[in-house]
């Protein structure tokens, strides 16, 4: 059986000299008077098995369990003590049958365990004592005190004696490290079922936004269409008004023609009496003594009449140019405006375009340098700019620009040079001075240059070249192929013609001056005709009455082929507005150029549709396209977040699961160690005092709850330990750690006067009891009382003198 076989110290406590105290088999008593050193025995054993607390062996430290010397005898150097432990059994198969465990420690605390005289680490000799059962802090060591621990522990504590021998500290570590680990994860959950909540909130936003752009696209997608279609149902019906235009323009040709043919014939017969009249001239000269004079003044009247009908021929054409310039300036509607302002108000001036002029070459760059300002009236104030707004909004006449000389501040012309450069603008327009801040304004900076290769290299200044590509101050540029208005080309003419006749007429009007006053001179110098020569006079009067109808009758001609020539203008000039419109409708159906489908409304009905589909749109307020995309990341994250949380939530069971089936295991444990116990209890007890004993957790079924002692004294009602004499509590006490004892079985048991609170009956039964187990188990007990000592198998006396202790033993009679 394994048992302690002996111990040997030196220089422990009071143990100065080597000392060495055999153990026999059953129960081995230690007695002997207080202060002796009996007690420096347990606490040897406990130094032996690795205790590593000085104050629990009574020291302040390691170094004070060295002998600290005596009366007579010097202090010693180190302490040093050796269990010899029977392993006869061959419990540990690898050593040998009797094990030597030591431990030594110096002055200057070093301490050194040896196993077999072999130094070795703590914690080797902890797993070889394991083996057998033994540790430094089992309850195979009860001292001085514990009972009265057992007593005044709390419920909670004694449950604490339960775990420990049951081992149940790692499910306990593991359960708390579940339990962390849980309360991590669940606020991890919870975390995410914020974040979640968050992100549907603004899922639901981003799928409301997306919906709309949604809906935004499909309306912008069908108002595109509608807008198409629209343009080109405008395309078609102003294709086909430029088809009747033309015919129109073919019948009035022929028309015109005719007139032209009849007033030719006209001029023929004219021309033919004009000679019948020279050659009576003639006669009449021949036959008059004044004929010469006469010749002359026929010649004089003659040349004045052509004269006249040569400046109102000019002047005739120069209305007709005017009205023709008027109408394709301003154009019909900005022509009645210009009408009526100018009628209401007297310092209005004209069109822009009215008041400037330039030569041929420039057109096409004037008409692009121009822009939207061809139109603009050009007035005298401010005043009378409000006035006239006003007047249109009232009559509801239309819309104009005005630009109030008082007012309009213009930028001024830049002269920069370079390849290709021509000049500005402003410099090859002609106008009357007191127009130079408007068309300051107008024209500001732009610069003429013959080609946009060239104007592309300047910068800063805005650029038309000669064949009307228009490059902006921004660097936007503008051009292609440009088909010249022929309004513009026909007023740049126009306006050059008119300057010719109106020169011409200058010029005519001198020339009659002269004719008149040569007339004049001629009539009073004049003498009395001949009869004959009154007979031609008469003839020659009715020669040039019938010149007069013809003349009479050849203005009308002119006049009627004027109307004509004037509708075939007008003509000319809607053909050209409606080219012009056609081109617009082109270049606007160039934005619609990816529209493959058409609407077939009517023109009414797609301009309601349009209507219709802009307030939707603008009904949807602030539309973020961006929401499609961010929608279907969005979604995509949210839907990532609730996988997450799923997998969390099956973390979260997972460790739940865990921890209930740690702690299921944890109560397994306890409760298989506690009913032992308890068992062991009932036992012991019932053996010391014939009374009934038991051991009940606070809460029976939470292993967290305290540990109640219950007792039955013989011939008494059940108590707990707390309501007891203190002599029942110490034996209770005892059973309690008994039955501890006997579940965790250690080959020997070391007691340290267990009995010093006991009266002789309790005594002897604790006496008796320990009696009856050393049959099994091999038991120390340091007593001073003679019933224990009586009772044991081998007595050990120990003395003390001068300091030191010695032991001797003692050979008791037996009954």
């Amino acid at each position: 059986m394994l048992r302690l076989k002996r111990i040997t110290m030196r220089g422990f406590k009071s143990f100065a000299d080597k000392i060495t105290i055999p153990f026999e088999s059953g129960f081995v008593s230690i007695a002997g008077p207080n202060g002796s050193g009996k007690s420096n025995i347990i606490d040897a054993i406990s130094f032996v098995l690795g205790m590593t607390s000085a104050k629990q062996m009574r020291a302040q430290k390691l170094k004070n369990l060295i002998f600290n010397g005596g009366h007579k005898r010097k202090p010693a150097e180190y302490c040093e003590v050796s269990l010899y432990l029977n392993n006869e059994d061959k419990k540990i198969p690898d050593m040998p049958e009797e094990i030597k465990v030591s431990r030594k420690i110096t002055k200057n605390g070093t301490s050194i365990y040896k196993l077999n005289s072999s130094t070795v680490p703590r914690r080797k000799i902890e797993e070889v004592l394991k083996v057998f059962g033994i540790s430094s802090d089992g309850y195979n060591i009860i001292k001085q005190g514990d009972i009265t621990k057992i007593i005044d522990m709390n419920p909670v504590q004694r449950r604490g004696i339960i775990d420990e021998i049951s081992g149940i500290a790692d499910f306990t570590e593991k359960k708390a490290k579940a339990e962390a680990e849980l309360e991590k994860v669940t606020t991890r959950v919870n975390e995410m079922f914020l974040v979640i909540g968050e992100k549907e909130k603004l899922v639901e936003r981003l799928k409301k936004e997306r919906d709309a752009a949604k809906k935004y696209l499909d309306l912008s997608s069908e108002l595109k269409i509608a807008k198409a279609s629209l343009i080109k149902r405008q395309l078609e019906e102003e294709t086909k008004k430029l088809e009747e235009v033309k015919k129109a323009i073919e019948e009035k040709d022929r028309a015109f023609k005719q007139y032209e043919q009849s007033f030719n014939e006209v001029d023929k017969q004219y021309e033919e009496l004009e000679k019948e009249l020279s050659k009576i001239n003639n006669e009449i000269l021949s036959k008059s003594r004044n004929l010469k004079i006469d010749l002359d003044m026929d010649k004089i009247r003659t040349e004045i009449i052509r004269t006249r009908d040569r400046i109102d021929y000019n002047n005739r054409e120069i209305a007709n140019i005017n009205e023709l310039m008027s109408r394709l300036s301003h154009g019909r509607d900005q022509n009645i405006i210009y009408s009526k302002l100018k009628e209401i108000e007297p310092g209005v001036y004209g069109t822009v375009y009215s008041l400037i002029s330039t030569d041929p070459k420039y057109s096409v760059a004037l008409e692009v340098g121009l822009g939207e300002h061809r139109n603009d009236i050009v007035v005298d104030t401010d005043g009378i700019a409000l006035r006239l707004i006003r007047y249109l909004k009232q009559n509801k006449i239309g819309r104009a620009r005005f630009i109030p000389l008082n007012k309009i501040r213009g930028q001024k012309k830049k002269n920069i040079s370079g390849e290709g450069v021509i000049g500005p603008l402003i410099d090859l327009v002609e106008f009357d001075p007191k127009f130079e801040k408007a068309m300051e304004y107008v024209f500001g900076d732009t610069l003429v240059v013959d080609r946009i290769e060239n104007a592309r290299k300047i910068d800063g200044v805005r650029i038309v070249t000669l064949e009307g590509d228009l490059k902006e101050r921004s660097g936007a540029m503008v051009g292609g192929y440009h088909k010249l208005r022929g309004r513009s080309s026909e007023l740049a003419n126009y306006s050059k013609r008119i300057k010719e006749l109106e020169k011409k007429n200058e010029s005519l009007e001198a020339h009659i001056k002269e004719l008149e006053k040569k007339l004049a001179e001629l009539e009073q110098s004049k003498s009395k005709e001949s009869g004959i020569v009154v007979e031609l006079e008469k003839k020659k009067k009715e020669i040039e009455e019938k010149m007069e109808k013809l003349k009479s009758g050849r203005k009308e001609t002119f006049d009627l082929r004027l109307n004509i020539q004037t509708e075939l203008n007008k003509l000319k000039i809607s053909k050209a507005r409606i080219e012009v419109s056609i081109d617009n409708l082109k270049l606007k159906m160039e934005e619609f150029k990816d529209v493959k489908k058409f609407m077939t409304l009517d023109r009414e009905k797609l301009k309601n549709r349009i209507e219709v589909l802009v307030k939707e749109i603008n009904a949807l307020g602030p539309i973020n396209l961006k929401a499609i995309d961010e929608f279907k990341t969005m979604n995509v994250e949210f839907f990532e977040l609730k996988k997450k949380l799923e997998k969390l939530l099956e973390e979260r069971d997972a460790i739940k699961k865990t921890a209930d089936e740690i702690e299921q295991k944890r109560k397994a444990k306890f409760f298989s160690v506690f009913d032992q116990v308890r068992e062991n209890f009932n036992k012991i007890y019932h053996d010391l005092t014939g009374g009934e004993g038991d051991l009940i957790l606070e809460e029976p079924d939470n292993i967290d709850t305290g540990l109640i002692i219950q007792v039955q004294p013989k011939g008494k009602r059940v108590l707990s330990i707390d309501t007891i004499s203190g002599g029942e509590k110490s034996i209770a006490s005892l059973a309690f750690l008994f039955a501890v004892q006997q579940y965790s079985h250690s080959p020997f048991y070391i007691f340290d006067e267990i009995d010093a609170a006991l009266d002789k009956e309790n005594t002897l039964k604790i006496t008796r009891m320990i009696k009856k187990y050393s049959k099994d188990f091999q038991f120390i007990v340091i007593s001073h009382n003679d019933i224990m000592v009586s009772h044991a198998d081998a007595v050990f006396g120990v003395s003390i003198s001068d300091g030191v202790s010695k032991v001797f033993s003692i050979r008791l009679p037996r009954e």
